[in-house]
């Protein structure tokens, strides 16, 4: 009886684990073969002044001309930043070969953390 109640749960073990796996799998492949397609626009942002990473202070009004992206961030984010940042990476090497980033397009990020995400932090 209890050879026999070892295995059904064994073997529910590792049906759950099969199914958990071809869940993360399948949702991976789903967000990189699907994640493409239009930003959304929540709003104009605005004028405002900061210090760009370089340290030097810019203005969103000195970007005009250019198609802004502006989106806010922190450096010490385990959840969704990462995969955030995997897809504005995408995006910039994407306007980069088509010419358009930082000639018609340009980001601004703008960190929610300005006490642990320093220059040199965020140049890291």
């Amino acid at each position: 009886m209890n050879i026999h109640r070892n295995r059904i749960l064994t073997l529910g073990f590792w049906a759950l684990t099969l199914i958990l796996v071809a869940g993360i799998i399948g949702g991976l492949f789903y967000m990189i073969r699907e994640g493409g397609g239009n930003l959304p626009v929540a709003g104009q942002a605005p004028n405002f002044s900061a210090t760009d990473i370089t340290g030097k202070t810019i203005s969103l009004d000195s970007l005009d001309g250019k198609i802004r992206v502006v989106a806010w961030f922190h450096t010490h984010c385990p959840d969704e930043c990462p995969l955030t940042a995997y897809r504005m990476e995408q995006i910039q090497n994407q306007l980069e070969k088509d010419g358009n980033f930082g000639n018609k397009v340009v980001f601004v990020s703008i960190t929610f953390d300005p006490t642990r995400d320093t220059l040199p932090v965020i140049k890291e």
